[in-house]
C-alpha cells in the first residue's frame, strides 16, 4: 500500500457508519416532528379509556371490600356469635348480637315448655325483681341449645321446667 491511501475495509466501515448517521438523524428529526405537532387523539382517546377502566377496577374493588364489612346500627358490646366461621347464614339471620348502649339488656333463660311459645322479634311485658314498673321489650335472639344448666338441676324434670 502506498502511503496516504486507505484500506478498503475502512472505507467501507467509514460508509456504513455515515449512513447509520444519517438513519439516527432522520429518527431524530421525525420524533421531533412528533413532539411539535403534540399528542394525536386516537393517543388521548386510549390513554383516556386506560383510567377509565382503571377508575371501573377501583370502584368494583372498593364495593368488594365494602361487602367484607359489617356495621352495626349503634355502638354497644358484641354478646354472641351465634354463627361459625365457614358456615353459612340464611337469609334474614342474625350474624352478632350486639348489646346496644343506652338500652337495658336482659338474658333471661326459660323453662324448656315456654320456649316453643317465643319468636324472635315477638314484644313481651317485662317485670323486674324490686321493682313495680312493667318494661317493654322484644325477643331478640333464641340459642338453638341450652346452654345453662343451674348446678340444682339434678333430674331430667327439674332441667326442662328450669331451663
Amino acid at each position: 500500500m502506498k502511503r496516504g491511501v486507505q484500506g478498503k475495509a475502512e472505507l467501507d466501515s467509514a460508509r456504513a457508519l455515515r449512513d447509520s448517521s444519517e438513519a439516527h438523524l432522520e429518527e431524530a428529526k421525525q420524533h421531533l416532528a412528533l413532539l411539535k405537532a403534540g399528542t394525536r387523539a386516537e393517543q388521548i382517546e386510549q390513554a383516556t379509556m386506560a383510567v377509565l377502566e382503571a377508575q371501573s377496577g377501583v370502584e368494583a374493588a372498593q364495593h368488594k371490600l365494602d361487602e367484607t364489612r359489617l356495621t352495626a346500627p349503634a355502638s354497644g358490646w358484641i354478646d354472641s356469635l351465634p354463627w361459625f366461621q365457614g358456615e353459612r347464614v340464611p337469609a334474614g339471620a342474625p350474624v352478632a348480637v350486639l348489646l346496644a348502649d343506652g338500652s337495658p339488656y336482659a338474658r333471661v333463660y326459660v323453662p324448656e315448655p315456654e320456649r316453643i311459645n317465643l319468636k324472635v322479634g315477638q314484644k313481651l311485658e317485662v317485670q323486674v325483681d324490686g321493682s313495680e314498673a312493667v318494661f317493654e321489650g322484644h325477643v331478640r335472639w333464641i340459642s338453638a341449645e341450652s346452654v345453662f344448666s343451674p348446678y340444682y338441676a339434678l333430674t331430667e324434670n327439674d332441667r326442662a321446667r328450669l331451663m
